[in-house]
């Protein structure tokens, strides 16, 4: 299914290999691959709500087009 993640640089990484049964966690992974970005750093945002990493894409109810937002988390002392 494509999901579309919104990046904080307004990109848009179009997701294909995830299923609706794949996990919050799941698709984290997939933007680490893409993007180098941990995953510890990502925070997932769907409709206004932050979503768990344990929850599965069908249970956030994101369907295929739906658009998730990221927000990195900088650790305390990291610098940009």
């Amino acid at each position: 299914m494509l999901i579309k993640v919104k990046t904080l640089s307004n990109r848009d990484l179009e997701i294909t290999t995830l299923e609706a049964t794949n996990t919050v966690a799941q698709l984290k992974e997939v933007v680490e691959a893409s993007e180098g970005i941990p995953v510890i750093q990502q925070k997932m945002v769907f409709s206004g709500k932050p979503l768990d990493d344990t929850k599965t894409l069908e249970e956030c109810r994101i369907k295929p087009g739906d658009t998730v937002h990221m927000v990195i988390s900088l650790r305390a002392g990291a610098t940009v």
